[in-house]
């Protein structure tokens, strides 16, 4: 971060604000001036988080595994990309659902959890080799608070996801908290991630993803 011109940073984080600027005078004209601003909202969280993480890695702090996951759970985008994808679904989604996902909901936080643990299991140990060290991960932050190594604290965190995956099955049983329709995008978002990180660091290193792809659109099994 040191290395990395101010100038520069702010340019950055403008750009996209402007961005969601504009998407917000577009949806003022749908009677929707709100939708933009939620998501807009969440970066500013997430801008905040990271500034966090670089305190950790200055001061060598390694957190509790429940402080970590406070701020983990807003580095893990799930809130910016699902109310992302409620800005272009019109009267499908309304303030409600806007309110639903900041609102601490299961589906959205066990979808939090889920991703930024999955993506601590397959990326903590190449991070922690990078020059200039990486802000502890879930991984490491468990294995000091609970004094075990890393593969028992592996099988602890799993459990975890597993938890997770229950209370987003629980919030999908009728009378469903919010219509399905809105659900479906944080259910869409969790089964990305799980694809992502299932196996490695997909998101960082993503040509298995890709051949994924490749294979389920371009290249499917002839019949």
């Amino acid at each position: 971060m040191d290395n990395l011109p101010t100038d520069y940073l702010k340019f950055l984080f403008q750009l996209v604000i402007n961005v969601y600027d504009e998407i917000e005078k577009e949806m003022s004209t749908e009677g929707r001036p709100y939708a933009a601003s939620y998501a807009k909202k969440r970066i500013k969280d997430l801008i905040g988080s990271y500034f966090v993480e670089v305190t950790w890695l200055k001061a060598g702090y390694v957190p509790t595994f429940e402080e970590y996951m406070r701020n983990g759970r807003i580095t893990s985008d799930a809130q910016i990309i699902i109310t992302s994808s409620f800005i272009g679904m019109k009267d499908m989604a309304d303030q409600k659902a806007f309110d639903w996902v900041i609102s601490g909901s299961k589906t959205v936080r066990a979808t939090e959890v889920i991703g930024r643990l999955m993506n601590d299991i397959v990326s903590h140990e190449e991070e922690q080799t990078r020059a200039g060290g990486h802000v502890a991960s879930g991984v490491e932050c468990y294995m000091k608070e609970h004094h075990m190594n890393r593969e028992r604290a592996v099988e602890e965190i799993k459990t975890k996801i597993k938890f997770a995956w229950k209370e987003i099955n629980e919030e999908f049983l009728r009378p469903t908290p919010m219509p399905m329709h809105i659900l479906m995008r944080a259910l869409n978002l969790v089964r990305t991630e799980h694809v992502f990180y299932k196996d490695i660091d997909g998101y960082t290193y993503s040509r298995g993803v890709k051949d994924d792809i490749m294979a389920t659109y371009a290249a499917p099994i002839p019949i």
